[in-house]
């Protein structure tokens, strides 16, 4: 509570900024967790980046994309994409 929850939250706003920045800079790419992790600061805590995952996900920032790769211990876990929004199509005629 107080100043250390206000500074819980703005150290993990800040992980999920970083995160968004990953994966606007590749917008095609797909990565996992462990990969984000690995990428952003693997001297950390990888929970911290699942969390942030998690919430961008739940922003409609990122997409759950169902394909699957190999993480820690060969266990298989789920890759994340950049959410992108389609324009519409409009009618030429």
């Amino acid at each position: 509570s107080g100043p250390e929850l206000a500074s819980a939250e703005k150290a993990a706003q800040a992980e999920e900024e970083q995160v968004l920045a990953l994966f606007r800079g590749f917008p095609c790419k797909e990565f996992s967790p462990c990969a984000v992790w690995r990428l952003l600061a693997p001297e950390s805590c990888v929970t911290n980046w699942r969390r942030a995952i998690t919430n961008l996900t739940t922003k409609k920032k990122l997409i759950k994309t169902g394909n699957k790769v190999t993480g820690f211990f060969n266990r298989t876990v789920n890759t994340w994409q950049l959410r992108v929004e389609k324009p519409e199509q409009k009618s030429l005629f």
